[in-house]
Parts: C-alpha cells; sequence; structure tokens
C-alpha cells in the first residue's frame, strides 16, 4: 500500500490522484477543495487574459480632464504581451556560421 505523500496532494492535504480508488469515484470535499482552488485563481487568471486582450484599465488621470488628455489616456495603452513572447526571438542570431561544404565543389 502507497504512502498518502505518494500521490499528488490538494491545498488541504487531499489525495488528488490515488489508483486504488476506483475509476468513476469522487470525494465530495475533494471537489469542494479543487471548485475553492479555481474561484480562488479565477480573478488573476480574468486579469492577464483582459490585459493579453487589450482590456486595460485607463492610466490615472483627474475627474475633471480635458477631452484631450482622455484622448491621451487611451492612445497610451499598450500591449506589450506579443514583445516579450517575440523579442527573444528576434535578438537571436548566429554569429560566423559557416556552411561545410564537401571538396570538390
Amino acid at each position: 500500500m502507497a504512502t498518502m505523500h505518494e500521490f499528488a496532494m490538494g491545498q488541504q492535504d487531499h489525495i488528488l490522484a490515488n489508483p486504488d480508488v476506483p475509476a468513476g469515484a469522487f470525494d465530495i470535499e475533494l471537489v469542494r477543495d479543487m471548485m475553492l482552488t479555481l474561484s480562488h485563481d479565477r480573478a488573476e487568471y480574468d486579469l492577464c487574459n483582459d490585459y493579453l486582450d487589450g482590456k486595460q484599465l485607463l492610466p490615472y488621470a483627474p475627474r475633471n480632464t480635458t477631452a484631450q488628455i482622455r484622448d491621451m489616456q487611451k492612445r497610451s495603452i499598450a500591449n506589450w504581451i506579443p514583445l516579450l513572447v517575440n523579442l527573444p526571438a528576434q535578438m537571436s542570431f548566429v554569429d560566423d556560421y559557416r556552411r561545410h561544404l564537401k571538396q570538390g565543389r
């Protein structure tokens, strides 16, 4: 028989994966623990997903601003996530690479 520490554990030391339990069986407390984890992480996930979609909050400005300031607020929002993903690939290059050609060519 395996010990409790050999299985995947949840937040409250519940066993998440136990090969001794038949398929289709579940513990209602385990399901509640998993739902609590999902609901706890949901706000952070939504914030990151909204940022990726370009739905950020406007930068701070006083309440009674001019139309020009409000326009600058809207224009100042920039989605930097694609740049962070693509920048390492764009900066990579091979220096002093030479193909070895077969003799006789």
